[in-house]
């Protein structure tokens, strides 16, 4: 959470630099720091097992909470027709079925409610079993391989805000901290993996640029096996 909080002070002071327009910028803000938690999942299970696979459900449980929460407010503010309005602010980030859905999974977590009590509890499990491999195919297919010159420094801050200045932040930040290997590794994963393919439905919904986001989206998926790669190898004992 710090480190998405780093990059997205970054991200505001170098659109004061820029004077990029809110629109543009609403959009480059949300491909900075939203994190496609399909990827984040596979690998934390393909590579950490288990244990990689429990500990990336605690961190998407959290972060989809705070990540579509602060872009929520972001598009609210700085979208196309935006204002500073706390009502909406609080109606839309309410309505934002991610951040529902995440709530309702942790409420039921701490109520201690066991779902094996109850008769759908067989056809959740089948009904969820598919999401995985269905997920990471429509993120595949999903890919819109654009690129606006015109906008062609937008898209690079975003994808190096979000694919090298948010994980060399948490690399540097879990230096200093005395963690086991694993929960550094489902960090750096974290941080690592490319923007969520849905932030395109978010950014035309909320009035940001969806040209802008879709390429975003595009090139981060297309390069982040190198980051990956680069930073899991830095972090490795």
């Amino acid at each position: 959470m710090m480190s998405t909080a780093f990059v997205a002070a970054a991200v505001f002071i170098y659109k004061y630099i820029t004077a990029m327009e809110n629109k543009l910028f609403s959009s480059v803000f949300q491909g900075s720091v939203r994190y496609n938690s399909y990827i984040f999942i596979a690998l934390s299970s393909n590579y950490l097992g288990e244990a990689g696979a429990a500990l990336s459900g605690i961190f998407i449980a959290v972060m989809i909470i705070f990540t579509n929460m602060i872009s929520v407010i972001i598009f609210t503010i700085y979208g196309q027709g935006g204002k500073m309005d706390i009502q909406d602010i609080a109606l839309k980030t309410g309505a934002n079925p991610l951040i529902m859905g995440a709530l309702f999974g942790v409420g039921v977590k701490i109520s201690g409610i066991s779902l094996q009590q109850f008769f759908i509890a067989d056809y959740l499990y089948y009904l969820s079993a598919p999401a995985m491999p269905l997920s990471l195919l429509s993120t595949g297919a999903g890919l819109l391989f654009t690129f606006d010159r015109t906008k062609a420094r937008a898209i690079s801050a975003a994808v190096f805000a979000k694919l090298i200045l948010l994980p060399a932040f948490a690399v540097v930040m879990l230096s200093f901290l005395p963690l086991p290997f694993i929960m550094k590794a489902v960090t750096i994963l974290y941080c690592a993996v490319p923007c969520a393919s849905n932030a395109y439905i978010l950014s035309r919904q909320m009035g940001g640029d969806s040209d802008v986001m879709a390429s975003v989206i595009t090139w981060g998926t297309l390069l982040s096996p190198f980051s990956i790669y680069i930073f899991m190898y830095i972090c490795m004992p």
